[in-house]
């Protein structure tokens, strides 16, 4: 229960500093007794590779479950996230034009999160139904290109050459060329993941904590 409320839910700071204060005195005390922290909190949290602990951070674990929301809603074929884009816009129009200043907390939470995963992920083209300009299939979306036909998917394009010509460079076009329509419906991939499947954890690890290597030889 509680992770399902941090997916969904800010969790005050208050309480948040007071559960990692728990942590770092069952970690530092002995019999109950308050001891000197020797190791500040943020280096113990640090991935074992890196010399902490692999304690996760109360903040970064609420960011990471968050990011899943936003990866669902990126995704856009869960009913929760076709209610919540036509309240709020889908993640194109968000990216454009910001977060609205009276949105729910909860929604600012999932929101800020976007532009890092869209950034960080691919459309796969299969039968091309997806957009042309909004969708991000060549490494990067063209939805700041003045265009005339909005609605233009990339099955079209690729059906009409000269637009391609016209609108594209070079590695992009060699891209565009190089896709063979197949059955199927378009596919989200996150390229951060080898697999191409989004992840809390994962997101926690690039996201949250790139941090640089801590050594405790110094300490010792």
């Amino acid at each position: 229960m509680p992770v399902h409320i941090m997916s969904l839910l800010k969790i005050p700071k208050m309480v948040s500093k007071r559960i990692q204060s728990l942590f770092a005195n069952f970690l530092w005390s002995s019999q109950g007794n308050s001891r000197l922290h020797w190791i500040s909190w943020h280096q113990i949290c640090h991935p074992f590779k890196e010399g902490g602990l692999g304690i996760r951070d109360m903040d970064s674990v609420m960011q990471a479950l968050q990011s899943k929301l936003s990866w669902l809603f990126l995704q856009g074929e869960s009913l929760w996230a076709q209610i919540v884009r036509s309240k709020y816009g889908t993640c194109h129009h968000i990216l454009q034009n910001g977060i609205r200043p009276f949105s729910s907390h909860c929604w600012k939470a999932i929101a800020k999160h976007l532009p890092f995963i869209s950034n960080n992920s691919r459309m796969i083209i299969r039968s091309g139904n997806s957009s042309f300009w909004k969708e991000n299939w060549l490494g990067r979306p063209l939805w700041f290109l003045a265009c005339t036909h909005p609605d233009l998917t990339v099955k079209e394009a690729l059906d009409i050459p000269p637009i391609l010509d016209v609108l594209l460079d070079h590695p992009q076009k060699e891209v565009a060329k190089s896709i063979k329509l197949i059955e199927g419906q378009d596919k989200l991939i996150f390229s951060l993941a080898p697999s191409g499947i989004f992840s809390s954890s994962l997101f926690y690890e690039e996201k949250c904590h790139k941090a640089n290597a801590f050594s405790w030889v110094k300490y010792i």
